[in-house]
């Protein structure tokens, strides 16, 4: 297990390692020194039936805690029993906050959702092409109209993407940063987004990681690491290395 700013448990997000299996996956995380893992859809697509209870029990059976399960694209949402089941799925694993990406008809069944069944929703940032939460002004009016049922999947690679103070970010939404996905982005001359190891990029760690401990931040940290699908660990190794240098304790 690695924690960062005195009790966070730090994980990966599966997404990382798209191209693996969750068996895989699981040997990765074991290399990697981390005991807890955020499920992206790529690993569990349907909550419903065996196969969720299947693959819940392989991590559970490799004490590999489930941080959340996302990002959830929530669209369209007619009746709550369309997507009740993510949140009976949320229960069984023992994850308290979903990451997802809702539209603003479906805001107010996942708030009375969350509330039944004590799972909170964290809305996910995808930078300059997400035209419902790119920018902290379209996040900040969500969370404005919203209660704390619903709170922010803070991802710092896309905040940066479109240009945001991070650790303004991080002091305005307060004690609801549900969870933080870690990523860090460098642009070229012609302003092509490259992703690059945690510090490297245009990520200010050390400001980032003062502003989350002064924020007694307590939610789930992932990171994501994108570039190399193929053999993301190296990589993630040496984004481990550079948080745990930034960590203020």
């Amino acid at each position: 297990m690695i924690t960062i700013l005195g009790r966070v448990e730090l994980g990966v997000q599966s997404y990382c390692y798209r191209e693996f299996s969750n068996e895989m996956v699981i040997a990765e995380v074991k290399k990697l020194g981390m005991g807890c893992v955020e499920l992206s859809r790529r690993h569990l697509m349907d909550v419903t039936g065996d196969g969720a209870t299947n693959v819940v029990s392989q991590y559970r059976d490799a004490n590999v805690r489930l941080s959340s399960y996302g990002i959830l694209p929530l669209e369209r949402i007619a009746h709550p029993s369309e997507i009740e089941p993510l949140f009976t799925f949320a229960q069984r694993a023992g994850i308290s906050t979903l990451g997802a990406r809702p539209d603003a008809s479906a805001l107010p069944i996942l708030e009375r959702l969350s509330e039944q069944y004590g799972v909170r929703i964290a809305i996910h940032n995808h930078g300059r092409d997400d035209d419902l939460y790119g920018s902290w002004d379209q996040l900040q009016q969500v969370l404005n109209h919203t209660s704390d049922r619903v709170g922010l999947c803070l991802d710092t690679g896309w905040m940066i993407d479109v240009g945001e103070d991070l650790v303004h970010v991080i002091e305005s939404v307060g004690s609801r940063i549900y969870g933080i996905h870690f990523k860090d982005f460098g642009y070229t001359n012609e302003g092509a987004r490259e992703e690059t190891i945690l510090g490297l990029g245009r990520l200010n760690l050390i400001a980032v990681m003062k502003a989350l401990k002064g924020n007694g931040f307590r939610g789930w940290a992932s990171i994501e690491y994108e570039a190399a699908p193929k053999n993301p660990t190296p990589s993630i190794l040496q984004c481990i290395e550079a948080l745990v240098s930034a960590d203020p304790g």
